[in-house]
């Protein structure tokens, strides 16, 4: 898969309220439950995959997020930092770039996608999410287990 347009199974799935189904130009992104496995919902509930109670062994994630284009630098800063907080290991990083969204977010017209790969532990998911959600830096975001 290559650029945006390659990862749109890998965006379809929750981000905080966000639905950009119709965007042209734009991952696949949707406020609607996913039922397969690996999804994590924002809201809490996690897919039929998820570990048992006291299974902690780290599992390979997809992060998306969306940054304000002005503050890029301030939401990496932040996104790494909320993840060194939950021991979640940041991978490789693929900046999307700038894309103008088809409504606006909290003011914001247009956004930076970034994709991350990340080794996190299952049972952190709902914490880290939390705390992804509460930053100001970060406009949207989304977890989903890597195939």
């Amino acid at each position: 898969m290559q650029g945006a347009a390659g990862h749109a199974g890998a965006a379809a799935g929750l981000i905080r309220r966000l639905d950009l189904t119709g965007a042209p130009g734009l991952p696949f992104l949707s406020n609607r439950s996913q039922t397969g496995p690996g999804y994590y919902c924002a809201y809490g509930a996690t897919a039929a995959s998820s570990p048992g109670i006291g299974d902690s062994v780290l599992r390979n994630y997809e992060l998306i997020t969306i940054l304000n284009p002005a503050g890029v630098d301030a939401g990496r800063k932040a996104l790494q930092e909320i993840c060194s907080r939950h021991n979640v290991s940041l991978g490789e990083e693929t900046d999307w770039g700038e894309k103008r969204l088809p409504h606006e977010l909290e003011d914001l017209t247009n956004g930076r996608f970034l994709h991350y790969t990340a080794k996190v532990d299952p049972t952190k998911l709902k914490e880290l999410s939390h705390d992804l959600g509460l930053d100001g830096a970060i406009a949207r975001f989304m977890i989903k287990r890597a195939g």
